[in-house]
């Protein structure tokens, strides 16, 4: 199906609703995966970043997608993966307090929120994080955006959206992994890999996934 639309109808709000909910399936299966890492919602998170922050309540949002992925778009203010691990470097977690941190909370974000429980979990044990969350997914993220119902302005004639990470700007652009997580939101425009990248990029993903589980078996 084609999503990208210029005018809102009401046919397209409804359509948007049932599409908005068939989102939330998907991202509360993969949720369901890590019982142990707590879920935030898109809305949540837009909530959040319109308070004051200081630094009890400052939130690192990480980006866990690839760097394909990321070149289409990304939530405002959300750091790679590698850069959240150059930010640790030289962070010993058995001899420094994590109230030392430049953050109060970690969240990790990918599609849907597979990748990014992964992640997550990953990141709470490797630096014995206090407070690690999984967003519900920049899928997710562009309906908080698109709806924008009781949506907060993000500071001075902002409104949420995703960004073009080397522009900063706008954008209604957003890579969606594959053609099967095609739930977005009728105001943005989709990418994804084809299905021969696709099928190596979830050989990737099922590796990891393996690794993670050796990895938690050896402690």
């Amino acid at each position: 199906r084609t999503r990208n639309m210029t005018t809102t109808t009401k046919e397209d709000e409804n359509n948007d609703e049932k599409v908005l909910q068939e989102c939330r399936s998907k991202s509360n299966f993969y949720h369901s995966k890590f019982p142990d890492i707590p879920s935030l919602s898109s809305n949540d998170l837009i909530r959040q970043q319109s308070q004051p922050i200081d630094d009890t309540s400052k939130i690192l949002l990480v980006d866990v997608r690839t760097q394909a992925e990321r070149n289409i778009s990304i939530i405002p203010n959300s750091i790679s993966l590698s850069e959240f691990h150059n930010i640790m470097k030289g962070y010993n977690p058995t001899t420094e307090s994590s109230s030392l941190l430049p953050f109060a909370s970690v969240v990790t974000y990918c599609t849907v929120g597979y990748r990014s429980g992964i992640e997550a979990r990953r990141l709470r044990d490797l630096y014995s994080l206090p407070r690690v969350q999984n967003l519900d997914g920049i899928i997710s993220y562009t309906h908080a955006c698109g709806s924008k119902k009781g949506m907060p302005a993000l500071g001075k004639n902002l409104v949420a959206s995703l960004i073009h990470p080397e522009t900063k700007e706008a954008t209604n652009q957003v890579h969606i992994f594959g053609s099967s997580w095609n739930y977005v939101h009728s105001s943005y425009e989709i990418k994804f890999f084809n299905r021969w990248y696709l099928a190596w990029m979830s050989l990737q993903v099922g590796f990891l996934v393996l690794v993670r589980k050796i990895q938690g078996w050896k402690k």
